[in-house]
Parts: C-alpha cells; sequence; structure tokens
C-alpha cells in the first residue's frame, strides 16, 4: 500500500490532478484549456523527472534520488521548467496559472538549498504545497486536501525513504513558502 501512495501521489503526478482542478475553477476556455493541460504535463511532470528517467536507465540512480548526495543536481531541470511556465502564463495573463508555477518554482527553490545539508521530502512537499495553494486561492472547500499530506508522508516514511522529521520539514516548507508566494504574487 505504501508503494502504491508513494507512486500515485508523487509531486508531478499531484501536480497535474491539482491542474485540472484549477483549470474546472477557473473556467478557462478549451482553446487555453488545453494549453494550460500540454504545458503542465510538459513542465510540470515531463521536463522536471526526465533527468531522473535517464539517470535510473544508466542505472546511476533509483526513481526516487534516494542517495541525497545525488539529489541538488535534480533540482535543476525542475527549477528551469516551472520557471519558463510561470514566465509562460505571466505573459499570456493567466495568473493563477502563472501563480501555480510560481509556487513550484519558489518550494523546489527552498527545497533545493536545504538538500544540500539534508534529505527532505518532495513527496510531502508535493501535496503540502499544492494544497495550500487551492485552499488559499480557492478557500476553504479544499482544506480535505490535507489529509493526503499524512498519508503520503506515512508511505514514504514505512518505504524508508524518509525518516517522520524530513516528511514533517517538507510539508511545513512547502506550506510556508506557498503561503508567502500566493501572499506575494496576488
Amino acid at each position: 500500500m505504501a508503494n502504491l501512495v508513494s507512486h500515485v501521489f508523487n509531486a508531478p503526478a499531484f501536480a497535474i490532478y491539482i491542474l485540472l482542478l484549477i483549470v474546472f475553477e477557473e473556467k478557462i476556455d478549451s482553446m487555453y484549456s488545453l494549453l494550460v493541460l500540454s504545458t503542465g504535463i510538459l513542465f510540470l511532470a515531463f521536463f522536471p523527472v526526465v533527468f531522473i528517467l535517464i539517470e535510473k536507465i544508466r542505472g546511476h540512480v533509483d526513481y526516487f534520488v534516494s542517495d541525497v548526495k545525488k539529489r541538488p543536481k535534480f533540482f535543476i531541470p525542475p527549477l528551469i521548467s516551472y520557471f519558463t511556465g510561470f514566465s509562460l502564463f505571466h505573459a499570456i495573463g493567466l495568473k493563477v496559472i502563472a501563480l501555480y508555477y510560481l509556487v513550484f518554482f519558489s518550494v523546489s527553490l527552498a527545497l533545493f538549498i536545504v538538500t544540500f545539508r539534508w534529505k527532505i521530502s518532495v513527496h510531502a512537499a508535493g501535496v503540502a504545497g499544492p494544497a495550500t495553494f487551492l485552499v488559499y486561492v480557492y478557500g476553504l472547500k479544499f482544506i480535505l486536501l490535507y489529509l493526503l499530506v499524512p498519508m503520503v508522508s506515512w508511505s514514504r516514511v514505512k518505504l524508508k525513504a524518509h525518516n517522520v522529521s524530513q516528511v514533517v520539514a517538507g510539508a511545513i516548507i512547502a506550506i510556508l513558502v506557498t503561503f508567502v508566494t500566493c501572499i506575494i504574487y496576488l
């Protein structure tokens, strides 16, 4: 069960699930919906993990980059990808979508800095950040998404990928950075 939870709620997959909710909430017309969803698949899911997948195929890392010493370089493609998505949607005036990408950029930058000294849970952050984004932008109707944070955190601890402090720190950093990013941008 822990393995299933860990795979279903990894950060890139969860980013796309939440993007679908945002498109629905924003009532984006069909032309822009297609743009938002297709670029979301590229900039939130594909580009952030393609380098990891290549290195996994080469046998240099496992899918979750468990070796803390190897983790920092894998933050660079997502940071570039998230900032590109932010820039694109900011330029065309889709402010909420732009903010979503900016949140991913900001949280990833914070995790990138931490990961030089300590292994932190991207899984916990990848659920806590988007949940915070939805609650901040659309209100308490999305508060129950926070229930996924302990479930995902449990899965990462159960799989011995992280200890409790690493998943708690990932979630707390994501919540705080998301909240501050939303305040500054909106």
